[in-house]
């Protein structure tokens, strides 16, 4: 179909784009290509530069595709806020954000973590760092995903076929991290739940900006999860696909069930919402 060689184009697309950028700055920096995300996790400056040039190939190649397929370029997602818009914003990142304060509050209770403060440098710099690279990173994927590539899919799919297509890929992409094949399934289940629920948010809401408010949030509290937790791996480690394996939330049950009854609570503030109560 139509909808599917144009998703294929763009993966495709964004595929050689990655591997030339890989490319270029080992060049550049003088380092293997096969070591590139070695020397990128040590080398803050070229993983920055990396997601930059990365980030610019992702909206460039959305922006021209949508451009040339009639739709308005980026403009065509309806990315302007417009009536209501901060509003869905806000209740993404708030009700995310309850569910996983929430959530870090049980472990506490359960004596699987305990609360810290870093200092004031470090809690500053925790909270704008977590803030800026979340929501950096949920507006990406957020166009990429629920903007260009589940809106194209849905034109000739079922929302059932568009949601499958679209989210398998997107949490396909979570995985290439190292870990054992519980951890690999865990977070693949974890980050397809997120994608469902997000493009079932986008449905609801008729906004990507709710998608990106819940999916910033998340990220971002992420972040947060080892800057002002501290884990006691001796009861965490005994139930770890409960509690996410690996020290990740969404690599288990209880970081499932949260991003879970967070749509739900999301759901329904829409429709009450809507419905003037």
């Amino acid at each position: 179909m139509k909808s599917l060689k144009k998703v294929g184009i763009l993966f495709l697309l964004l595929i050689v784009g990655w591997i030339a950028i890989i490319l270029v700055l080992s060049l550049f920096f003088r380092i293997n290509p096969l070591d590139f995300f070695s020397h990128s996790r040590t080398n803050i400056f070229l993983n920055v530069v990396f997601f930059i040039l990365l980030y610019g190939l992702v909206m460039s190649l959305i922006h021209f595709k949508l451009k040339n397929e009639g739709r308005g370029g980026l403009k065509g997602l309806g990315l302007s806020p417009g009536k209501y818009g901060y509003e869905k914003i806000f209740i993404g990142v708030l009700v995310f954000f309850l569910a996983f304060s929430t959530y870090s509050l049980i472990l506490v209770l359960s004596g699987a973590a305990s609360f810290k403060c870093p200092g004031v440098g470090k809690f500053v710099l925790g909270i704008l760092s977590a803030i800026l690279f979340g929501f950096l990173i949920s507006f990406i994927e957020e166009i990429l995903f629920r903007g260009y590539i589940f809106q194209t899919l849905m034109k000739d799919f079922s929302i059932p076929a568009a949601l499958l297509l679209t989210n398998v890929p997107f949490a396909l992409l979570h995985i290439f991290r190292s870990g054992s094949f519980t951890f690999k399934l865990m977070i693949f289940l974890g980050i397809l739940t997120l994608g469902t629920v997000l493009s079932y948010l986008y449905l609801s809401s008729e906004s990507l900006w709710m998608c990106v408010g819940a999916h910033g949030s998340l990220v971002a509290c992420m972040y947060m999860f080892s800057t002002f937790l501290s884990i006691n791996k001796e009861i965490y480690s005994k139930q770890p696909i409960i509690w996410g394996m690996r020290e990740i939330p969404v690599a288990g049950v209880a970081g499932i069930a949260l991003i879970l009854f967070a749509t739900i609570a999301m759901v329904i503030i829409l429709r009450r919402a809507r419905s003037g109560i």
